[in-house]
């Protein structure tokens, strides 16, 4: 199974303590984060990774080449900022199969079983799965409003929704075939590229609810989180 991780990002909120690597090189440990992502998937089943990658991005080809823990690397370099959805639509390009396929962010960690998300999504017979995470900060995050299938009515539900998007998608292959862009301004994942499609009530998309432990490094206080827990979480 294939995997996009989106690494581009410039980390600017985290560049006052990481400021000689991109965000997702931040060290954790004695490896950077971005290690510990691929380490935890990998122990899962993918074996080809998608790197999306801009910022300082000759750092992590550098560190991981093109093969890595026994899987295949590709890299997609953004020129100029796409958004998180011009960097997948850039890196679906680069899949090798009409399979099913993993989105990650690569500033966050979220106890995800594949497995489980995989069952999830065959049993909806869904489009997009995503793993939610239980949250009241609707300042930081976009909380998910669903159904009562479990269907995603909404990924701006405010003060309607206490669980939010973890930055973890199961996608069918066919799920941007019909979606056009230009790459003139970057593209929102979200609220460009999913949220036209919930309204539209064309593809069906869907929340799993998960209880595992989330981390997104981002800010200072949540990447010294990280230092702490995931070594011990995480075996590389």
């Amino acid at each position: 199974m294939e995997a996009i991780i989106l690494a581009g990002g410039f980390g600017t909120r985290l560049r006052t303590i990481v400021s000689e690597v991109p965000k997702p090189m931040a060290p954790i440990g004695e490896v950077p984060f971005l290690q510990l992502l691929i380490n935890f998937w990998e122990k899962q089943g993918i074996t080809r990774f998608i790197l999306s990658v801009g910022y300082k991005h000759q750092i992590i080809r550098e560190y991981f080449g093109k093969k890595f823990a026994g899987c295949e690397i590709e890299y997609v370099i953004e020129d100029k900022p796409l958004g998180t959805g011009g960097a997948v639509l850039a890196a679906i390009k680069y899949l090798k199969t009409r399979n099913s396929f993993l989105i990650v962010n690569g500033d966050t960690y979220f106890d995800v079983s594949l497995e489980k998300i995989k069952k999830f999504h065959k049993k909806n017979n869904s489009k997009l799965t995503m793993a939610l995470f239980a949250t009241y900060e609707s300042d930081r995050y976009h909380l998910v409003e669903l159904g009562s299938s479990s269907q995603v009515l909404s990924l701006n539900a405010n003060k309607k929704g206490k669980f939010a998007n973890g930055g973890i998608f199961l996608c069918s292959s066919s799920i941007f075939d019909n979606v056009k862009a230009d790459f003139l301004k970057p593209i929102a994942f979200e609220n460009d590229l999913l949220t036209p499609l919930i309204n539209k009530g064309e593809s069906k998309i869907f929340g799993l609810k998960n209880e595992g432990v989330f981390i997104d490094i981002g800010i200072p206080e949540d990447y010294a989180k990280a230092r702490r827990l995931l070594p011990t979480l995480i075996k590389c």
